[in-house]
């Protein structure tokens, strides 16, 4: 739990800043090698608590850089981290954002945002330059078609906005030739996400990330200076890049993190400042932000149509066809004569018929919520029966395409025979049964990795597709 939450920490927590803190006067006498100092040491010169460290002071000409100044100790950036900025005390200490993090949010509300915060991300596969919008009073960050659009690369017929709400809902909004939709993907108030945004989070980031004692400041274009803090998660080292909250204080009553798309955001310590994540850095991805601007940005939910509108049309259009093949399939299987196929194939229609059912009752709870998390064709991951559902068609198929090349024989044998014919058979039945074989195999596993991390969903999809990519192998190894 402790790994998964620092993880989405990272992904999804907002940055850091330094507080200013006044250089005192010097006001014991120096040495006497040294001339006295009358003036007041400039903002270079470190805070001298110890009086042994006064052996600096014949380099009060020399501009110390950032390296050399830094206290790594310190768990928060502290005045000294970035010496080419200052940054003025709050004007107010009462807190201005993340009180209506936990409003409710529905697919035709009114959002607004007041943050603009734009980015660069480099990858392997490529740099995508583009931004986003954030609400700092209810967590909420849309990418609009413009920003969306910057990272795809082919054409797209139509437009979509993002919009991902503090709980982790994403809202997609499409623009196309049929129409403009809505729709949804809940995270089903997953824990893990309710934690990101208590003081646990805040704790365990200071306790396993640590300052590297290297910075970022107005330099090479820059506009954001940052602080870095390393610390790995899962076997990953990942670096993270704090800054300055820039007038954002976090009401810590409500939420410790407030963060928009691709993990840049705001994150309140435990001494209760506000920070922004500015950056973050692993093996495979960089993603930092290049400018912060305070906007007035709106988007109307109502002006488009949810999908589930759609979708009640169309199952009312196709469900009188669909239950018509349905009862095909069942005459079909009455009319065969030998009892054995015929047992299977009406095994066969029931479990097609079961299968249809769920479906339909996913389709129907998409078509009142517009939530892709109720079809079941999405859902299906963690639902242990529709699995097995799924498995015992195929399974099924394969006993009727057994009995099917069985009476097949019988029939060549009644006509005289064919030797040929009759091999080939023989050898889609031998086929046919280890295919049955390895599938029996396979849906017992599966079966049994979904019961045993029911509540472990990262280890269980891990195990899973695993288990599919050892089974994509052993696909095709009998042939005839």
């Amino acid at each position: 739990m402790k790994s998964i939450g620092l993880l989405l920490l990272f992904i999804s927590f907002g940055s850091f800043a330094q507080n200013n803190s006044s250089i005192e006067l010097i006001k014991d006498k120096p040495k006497s090698k040294v001339d006295r100092i009358e003036d007041t040491p400039k903002t270079y010169i470190p805070r001298i608590d110890d009086a042994k460290q006064d052996d600096l002071l014949p380099l009060r000409n020399k501009k110390f850089t950032a390296d050399e100044l830094l206290d790594i100790k310190s768990k928060e950036p502290n005045p000294n981290d970035l010496l080419d900025i200052s940054f003025p005390e709050s004007k107010s200490t009462i807190p201005n954002s993340g009180q209506l993090i936990y409003e409710s949010k529905e697919l035709d509300s009114r959002f607004s945002f007041n943050k603009k915060m734009s980015f660069k991300a480099t990858t392997s596969e490529g740099n995508l330059v583009s931004y986003f919008y954030l609400n700092t009073k209810d967590g909420a960050s849309l990418m609009d078609w413009p920003a969306m659009k910057a990272s795809i690369n082919e054409k797209v017929d139509g437009e979509v906005n993002s919009i991902m709400t503090a709980s982790r809902d994403f809202y997609s909004y499409i623009k196309s030739s049929e129409g403009n939709f809505s729709m949804k993907m809940s995270s089903g108030n997953d824990m893990v996400l309710h934690d990101l945004q208590t003081e646990m989070v805040s704790e365990e980031f200071f306790n396993e990330f640590k300052k590297t004692g290297k910075v970022m400041g107005k330099t090479s274009g820059n506009s954001i200076p940052r602080v870095e803090y390393a610390g790995v998660i899962e076997g990953e080292a990942i670096n993270v890049w704090l800054s300055d909250a820039r007038g954002v204080s976090v009401d810590k009553e409500y939420t410790y993190s407030l963060t928009g798309f691709f993990g840049l955001g705001y994150l309140v310590s435990p001494t209760g400042k506000t920070y922004m994540i500015s950056g973050f850095e692993t093996a495979e991805a960089s993603i930092m932000m290049t400018s912060i601007e305070n906007v007035n940005m709106t988007f109307e939910g109502k002006n488009f149509r949810p999908m589930g509108d759609m979708i009640t049309k169309a199952i009312s259009q196709n469900m009188p066809e669909v239950n018509e093949s349905l009862n095909e399939m069942y005459a079909e299987a009455e009319k065969e004569k030998d009892p054995q196929l015929r047992a299977i194939m009406l095994k066969q229609a029931a479990e097609a018929e079961k299968m249809l059912r769920k479906m339909e009752s996913g389709v129907q709870g998409f078509a009142g919520s517009s939530d892709l998390n109720d079809l079941q064709s999405i859902n299906m991951s963690s639902d242990e029966s529709f699995m097995a559902n799924y498995y015992d068609m195929s399974i099924i198929s394969l006993d009727k395409g057994i009995k099917e090349n069985q009476l097949e024989i019988q029939e060549i044998a009644r006509n005289g025979g064919n030797p040929t014919k009759t091999a080939e058979l023989k050898c889609l039945i031998s086929c046919g049964q280890v295919e049955k074989t390895r599938m029996e195999k396979l849906k017992e596993e599966h079966l049994s990795i979904m019961k045993k991390y029911k509540l472990d969903h990262e280890k269980r999809d891990e195990l899973i597709n695993q288990l599919m990519q050892r089974a994509a192998k052993e696909v095709g190894q009998c042939s005839c």
